[in-house]
């Protein structure tokens, strides 16, 4: 990867496209996850592929993103936690909490 430069992004090679459910899903449940991840912000979206898809771990995406390895653990944390909201239907605002209690 180029080395990263102030003022410029970097991206992943992965989060050229929007990501794509695994191929071994039943169809439903593929459908489902897709809807689910385009329903998350776009920064979601990039967490979660670059960890599910591409196999980093928190530390790698962290180098990625330019972020610190504790900002990624946790920015992980909570895109799977609204990605798992989306999934079973449960309003949210942006930064996960719930918006009905």
């Amino acid at each position: 990867m180029p080395p990263h430069h102030a003022g410029t992004t970097v991206r992943h090679p992965a989060l050229s496209s929007a990501p794509q459910a695994p191929e071994t899903l039943p169809c439903a449940a593929a459908l489902d996850i897709s809807r689910a991840l385009t329903s998350l912000t776009r920064s979601d979206q990039e967490l979660l592929t670059l960890h599910a898809w591409e196999g980093l771990d928190a530390p790698q995406i962290a180098e990625v993103l330019g972020i610190a390895p504790g900002t990624a653990r946790v920015r992980l944390h909570r895109a799977r936690s609204r990605l798992a909201d989306a999934l079973a239907g449960t309003p949210q605002t942006h930064y996960g909490s719930k918006a009905t209690r």
